[in-house]
Order: structure tokens, then C-alpha cells, then sequence
């Protein structure tokens, strides 16, 4: 159990050095102990420690299931420990830490994917070395080298300071059925992926669909782009300061992104759609692909999916 909490407090998210870490190896007497950053213990039967766990996933969705089972779990043992969540928006996510960083007041823990707060937090020591407390628990072989290597350098910083919550694949859905009716094979590159576009369109059905009220799924489409012609790293290096945004493979990422929805490929209103609308619109059939990641399968399962097997 003592592996458990500690992979629900430091497993897939970024744990807060101000609070509790994560537990320590239970002990030889009446119960197991929590160890917090500044050194002190509190056994379960002292007083009430109540995790805090900001998040973007309500209560029904998995990443947050996963975790309030464990914390239940680890309740039922250790009455005087709880977890509390709280859920908010991911427009919302980076002002709600900014503000309580600033107070000194971060949750234990909480989600975060832009790099630059990951580096901020972690040069201000509001953030706890993740990979040091893995080794600390014994737990380094949670991931292999080459995935903490990559994490590590994504972020810039000297060490990990967060963990993914999921290891996922992101690419292009596509209606099978749709490309026989319309005799199209899967693009090799980019410019017969524009040509596929053409002729559906040109055939009255919609190309792409993307989530663009999300904001995520627009940025990562041009991001397909942009490595494509300026390599795999790019976005890194721009990220980490290293190249600028308005280099010439950002332009024309920039601009095949403006040209896609000029030309209306992906439909009236992109950025008015948010994830479950431009989902139901693949599963329905109403337009030929979709760029998501490999967590969109679970949704192939569902009544939605009226298409079957893509």
C-alpha cells in the first residue's frame, strides 16, 4: 500500500514541495507514517492530513477515478488521511497556480503541462525533484531512461519534475469507409494529405474536424506541420528559447493552418467546437478524420460510434 500512495502522489503529476510528498515505509509500530518536506512525521493516529489535489478531470473521468480510488483505498487504512480534489478548467488551470504560487499556497498536487510554469516552479523550489524522490522510494524503474531523458529535456529543466499522467500516441482518425467511397489511400506526406483534403471537399464531405474551442487540437495541428518541415526537435528548441516562434517553419505552419480553414476543411465554425461536439461529428460520420490521441480509442467503444471499425 505504501508504493500505491506514493505513485498516487507523485505517479503521472507534479507534487508540491511545500506540502506532503509522498508516504514513507509503514513502521514497525502502530501504524505507517507521513513524511512532509520539512523532515516532520504525523502517525495515523495523530492528527488529520488532508491531501490537496488540484485537477482538469471531473470525478467520472479516469485520470481522476484512478486516483480517488487509491486515496479511498488508503483512507480505509489510514482514517486520518484524506484526499480532497478540485476540478477546474484547463483555460483556467495555469491563472488558478500562478495565483497560489504567488501566496505560497499550491496544492500537494496538481496537473501541469506548459513547460515554462514546470521550469518556473521548479527554479523557485515550489516543486519537489520527482526523479530524486523515485529513487528515494525505490521506485525508479516506474519509467524507462529514455521516457524521463525526454520528459527532461521537453521541459528544460535540471531534473523531473513531473511525471505524464498518461503515455500516449497523437495522430490522424480516419473513416475507412469514407476513403474507399471516395478511393483514397492513406497520404505519405503532407502534400498528398492536401490532396485527400481536396477531394473530399471537393466531393461535399467535410476533410477534418478538430476540438478548436479546446484551443489544444489547432496548435498541435500546426505543430504536425511545422516538424514536418523543420524536424522533430523544433518545437522543443522553441519552447526552450533556443529559436524563435517567427522562424520560417512556425510561418508556414502558421499560415497551412490559416489556408486548411479558409479553404474549409475543417467545417463552419472550428473554433467554436469543443472536444464531445467534434468527436460526435467523427463518430457520426460527418467528417472524414480527425487528429486526436490514442486515449480517443475508449470513445470507439461507445453508442456514438455509429461508423464501427476505423
Amino acid at each position: 500500500m505504501k508504493r500505491k500512495i506514493a505513485m498516487l502522489l507523485t505517479t503521472m503529476l507534479t507534487v508540491t514541495a511545500v506540502t506532503t510528498a509522498c508516504s514513507s515505509a509503514p513502521s514497525s509500530g502502530s501504524g505507517s507514517e507521513t513524511e512532509t518536506e520539512s523532515g516532520s512525521v504525523s502517525s495515523d493516529e495523530g492528527d488529520a492530513r488532508v491531501i490537496k489535489v488540484i485537477t482538469i478531470w471531473n470525478e467520472d473521468e479516469e485520470g481522476t477515478l484512478f486516483m480517488k480510488n487509491l486515496s479511498d483505498e488508503y483512507h480505509e487504512e489510514h482514517p486520518n488521511v484524506s484526499v480532497e480534489f478540485e476540478v477546474v478548467s484547463q483555460d483556467g488551470l495555469n491563472e488558478k497556480l500562478s495565483v497560489l504560487a504567488a501566496s505560497n499556497d499550491l496544492p500537494d498536487v496538481f496537473l501541469q503541462s506548459q513547460s515554462a510554469t514546470i521550469r518556473s516552479f521548479a527554479e523557485q523550489g515550489l516543486t519537489v525533484n520527482v526523479g530524486e524522490k523515485l529513487e528515494e522510494l525505490d521506485m525508479k524503474d516506474v519509467m524507462s531512461q529514455e521516457t524521463i531523458d525526454s520528459i527532461v529535456t521537453r521541459q528544460g529543466t535540471d531534473g523531473l519534475y513531473i511525471m505524464p499522467t498518461q503515455n500516449n500516441i497523437e495522430g490522424f482518425f480516419y473513416n475507412k469507409a469514407v476513403f474507399e467511397e471516395n478511393k483514397l489511400e492513406e497520404p505519405d506526406n503532407m502534400d498528398e494529405f492536401m490532396d485527400i483534403c481536396k477531394k473530399l471537399s471537393d466531393n461535399g464531405v467535410q476533410p477534418l474536424v478538430s476540438a478548436g474551442a479546446e484551443k489544444w487540437p489547432l496548435t498541435r495541428l500546426m505543430g504536425a506541420y511545422t516538424t514536418q518541415v523543420g524536424g522533430v526537435d523544433a518545437l522543443v528548441k522553441a519552447s526552450h528559447g533556443e529559436i524563435s516562434w517567427s522562424e520560417d517553419e512556425f510561418l508556414q505552419g502558421y499560415q497551412w493552418l490559416k489556408d486548411i480553414g479558409e479553404a474549409g476543411y475543417l467545417g463552419l465554425g472550428a473554433t467554436t467546437l469543443d472536444t464531445d461536439t467534434a468527436n460526435s461529428m467523427f463518430l457520426s460520420g460527418q467528417a472524414a478524420m480527425l487528429y486526436n490521441g490514442s486515449w480517443f480509442t475508449s470513445n470507439l467503444n461507445s453508442d456514438a460510434n455509429t461508423l464501427g471499425h476505423l
